[in-house]
């Protein structure tokens, strides 16, 4: 097709979902209109201006959710997909991810609010999260602990399963209820007598915490006012859920925006150097590595915390590493706005005792804070105070330091001797050392492993030769020192991690199947010759554990249902898990043929076809949002969908007698 062919085709396009629209409203039969009552979202002003850049390369500035991702990365919330550099907005949110976005929430109140304490990890008698690392299962036991998450049973949690609609609203309303309680205020967090969503029902066990996030607007509905509680949550729509939980949280004061902005229009980052004698700063830029020299005047206007100041009271606060942000005026002084930060926190990086330094390392990005010079400091151990001899015999790296500088001389250092723990994101056997990736990201690199006091590797007591024999990237490690010093580390050999994509239509074959994912198709291979000695091939379909041949039964593996694949493990005795559940194909249309009603539908990669050929005819269940449309309609709109005049999907239900073709219009 030409470009002139497409430029006529999308203003055909356009004109007629134009006059399809008004049709079908004066026809009676109403798309989804968004009406006067319906729930509106909170916006999220006051916890993310001025966020960095995500870094995804997946999240577009055109992305609905581009904001939110952007906030939820800058928070701590979310590491990404794979290597860090996706976030696949547009995948469904399984249970297990679910509960670390809540637990990182959590967390973040824990470290706010005195009141609000997490307890340690403990285990809540969850039979089927050990294929998960070991901090995704702390913070599934965590959260269980206090309420904020259920299991199916005792026993299993359903990790891999996909978060409805429904029970989002309560994972996080939960959450709520616990922090209110903590503080003294209703366990039962957000409540409203109002009911928002007509689809709701009164039996359903969530409705009470869908209307209460709806009452604050960190939930609304669709745009036929409809809330939809069983659809499965995307990770795009989950950013938006979270960040507005914790905006409503800002507003109400209960916790602090990391990104509050203010009231100028200005530049803003960290300070790096500063000549008040010059009159001059530099900073580092938010979201950039561009350093900034400012020029300022006496009579320029001044804020220190928020309140105005002299150019005295500026100078004589003004320090690196505090925050500021500059406003350039055209004809008027200009404006600088500092705000004075007075711990640094972080894990110790390199130590030089010779030199009296240490590098402070940020928890989330992995960055060097700082580099602090101690000569001369005050110092604590676990609490304790401590002589200078006595803080350096303890400093290890990944140990949590905070240093407190309240404008007063000397400084103190706040040493905390801590239990490292995380993945194994990389190591040097030659130079016996490994890097550690902790929870919340960030990397502890070339932490030394040779001559620890103990070892254990799966749960035995081991040494260091088996510890290094063991290890790979991925395995779960944690790096202890105990109050009289001795050294320890912990090893888990992780299993294989699991692989969730959808179903490509006629790939069964031969005991193998294709399913695709946001980064391309995979070949799946569960060939029982190729299971390890002692394990074998189990089979799920929508939850409930069926032979091969159910398996492969037809009308059980059609295009677009869920397949998640984890591949066995004979040194954990792990069998091979293939889980199958049914659902309608959902994707985009591509290659409309009306000559012979057939369209081709996209995966999630937006490449491969899960269907090749799909055919729809005026006998076919034919809707648009639902209704049902004539054949003309919705081949207009199938048309608009894959030309990019409207954004949706097409789904096609298989299940349903006649077949159900639906176009949805987001």
């Amino acid at each position: 097709m030409t470009l002139v062919d497409r430029s006529v085709r999308r203003q055909f396009t356009a004109a007629m979902a134009l006059a399809m629209a008004l049709a079908l409203l004066l026809s009676g039969t109403a798309l989804a209109q968004t009406t006067a009552d319906e729930v509106q979202a909170v916006a999220i002003d006051d916890s993310c201006n001025d966020v960095p850049e995500d870094g995804f390369t997946d999240v577009p500035e055109t992305n609905t959710f581009d904001d939110e991702i952007e906030c939820l990365k800058a928070y701590g919330f979310t590491e990404g997909s794979g290597d860090g550099t996706t976030y696949e907005p547009a995948k469904a949110t399984p249970r297990w991810q679910m509960v670390q976005f809540v637990a990182r929430v959590a967390a973040e109140a824990d470290e706010q609010l005195d009141a609000f304490e997490l307890p340690e990890a403990s285990d809540q008698g969850f039979e089927d999260i050990g294929n998960l690392e070991q901090r995704f299962q702390d913070n599934i036991n965590i959260m269980a602990e206090i309420g904020v998450v259920e299991g199916l049973n005792a026993t299993t949690f359903d990790p891999y399963s996909k978060v409805k609609r429904d029970q989002m609203a309560s994972f996080m309303n939960r959450l709520q209820g616990a922090i209110q309680d903590a503080l003294g205020g209703d366990p039962d967090g957000f409540t409203t007598g109002e009911d928002f969503f007509p689809d709701v029902s009164d039996d359903n066990v969530h409705k009470d915490n869908i209307n209460g996030l709806a009452s604050v607007g960190i939930v609304q509905g669709k745009v036929d006012g409809d809330y939809d509680p069983r659809e499965n949550v995307t990770r795009g729509q989950m950013s938006a859920f979270i960040m507005r939980h914790y905006e409503v949280n800002v507003d109400n004061g209960v916790l602090t925006s990391k990104y509050p902005g203010s009231e100028l229009n200005g530049r803003a980052g960290v300070i790096t150097v500063f000549d008040t004698g010059a009159n001059t700063y530099s900073f580092v830029e938010n979201g950039t590595d561009d350093e900034v020299k400012v020029d300022y005047e006496p009579g320029d206007e001044f804020f220190v915390d928020g309140d105005p100041a002299s150019n005295a009271l500026f100078e004589d606060d003004i320090d690196e590493g505090d925050v500021i942000e500059w406003e350039e005026r055209d004809g008027e002084p200009d404006a600088h706005s500092l705000t004075n930060t007075e711990i640094e926190s972080g894990f110790i990086g390199d130590f030089d005792t010779t030199v009296d330094e240490i590098d402070v390392i940020n928890t989330v990005t992995g960055d060097v804070v700082d580099t602090f010079t101690y000569t001369g400091g005050l110092f604590t151990v676990d609490g304790d105070s401590v002589l200078v001899a006595d803080f350096e015999a303890a400093l290890n790296e990944g140990d949590t330091i905070e240093v407190e500088d309240l404008g007063e001389t000397p400084e103190t250092f706040h040493l905390t001797n801590g239990t490292l723990s995380g993945s194994v994101d990389g190591f040097d056997k030659t130079a016996d050392v490994v890097n550690v990736k902790l929870s919340a990201g960030a990397v502890i690199a070339n932490l030394p492993y040779a001559g620890a006091d103990s070892y254990m590797v799966d749960g035995s007591a081991s040494n260091a030769a088996e510890f290094e024999a063991d290890m790979t990237v991925g395995d779960s490690i944690t790096h202890a020192i105990d109050v009289d010093g001795i050294v320890s580390f912990t090893l888990v050999n992780m299993a294989p991690s699991t692989q969730t994509g959808l179903a490509v239509e006629d790939s069964l074959a031969d005991d193998e199947f294709t399913i695709v994912d946001e980064d391309g198709p995979t070949n799946v291979d569960y060939d029982p010759a190729s299971l390890p000695t002692g394990t074998e091939n189990r089979f799920f379909v929508d939850g409930e554990l069926v032979t091969e041949a159910q398996f492969e039964a037809a009308g059980e593996y059609t295009a677009g249902d869920s397949i998640s694949f984890t591949d066995a493990d004979g040194d954990n005795d792990q069998n091979r898990v293939i889980a199958l559940t049914n659902q309608p194909l959902r994707g985009t249309p591509d290659n409309l043929d009306s000559a012979t009603n057939t369209f081709d539908v996209l995966g999630p990669d937006d490449e491969t076809n899960l269907v090749t050929g799909e055919t729809y005819a005026a006998t076919d269940d034919l809707e648009v949002n639902g209704s049902d449309v004539d054949e003309a309609t919705f081949e207009a709109y199938l048309v608009a969908l894959e030309d990019g005049v409207i954004d949706g999907y097409i789904e096609v239900d298989y299940d349903e007698t006649p077949i159900v073709l639906n176009v949805v219009v987001e």
